[in-house]
């Protein structure tokens, strides 16, 4: 029988997660392909001649390891360090990401992985890119509440 007591409070069991967990395929498919593009960005960076090398490439591609870190974190449900570090790392990917896709190439006019940039296809695409993985970071650090709760029950 249920309790029909009209002074008990009202249970729910409400998530706002469902969008994050709705495309989740969508983000383990996202971290293979960003994975092999980081792969094809290492590959390119070894084999570019080291004086065209500049400190910006490599911050680039160290950054970008760590946020394929976040991905695989918000495809395979799992939380990777704090939560706190994510929302820190979204906040510096995004001036990080201006200054790349903007300000050296096209302000500074300076060549990023040993390539003069150009406004092309390629370029449109690798900003489309970079604007899923911001999208990607920001789910992981502020929406996916599914992952740090259950970290929080855990005990970990």
């Amino acid at each position: 029988m249920t309790d029909l007591n009209p002074y008990a409070p009202p249970s729910a069991n409400v998530h706002d997660y469902g969008s994050v967990r709705r495309f989740q395929a969508f983000w383990k498919v996202f971290f293979w392909v960003d994975l092999a593009v980081l792969g094809l960005a290492c590959i390119q960076l070894v084999l570019i001649p080291r004086d065209r090398v500049a400190f910006y490439d490599l911050f680039d591609l160290i950054f970008s390891g760590i946020t394929l870190l976040a991905i695989y974190g918000l495809g395979y449900s799992t939380a990777i360090f704090r939560r706190d570090f994510w929302k820190y790392c979204f906040w510096l990917y995004l001036p990080r990401q201006i200054a790349v896709t903007w300000l050296i190439p096209f302000v500074l006019n300076q060549p990023m992985y040993g390539e003069v940039q150009l406004f092309d296809g390629k370029y449109i695409a690798g900003t489309g890119f970079v604007a899923i993985a911001t999208i990607g970071i920001y789910l992981y650090a502020f929406r996916a509440n599914h992952i740090w709760t259950s970290e929080a029950e855990s005990g970990a």
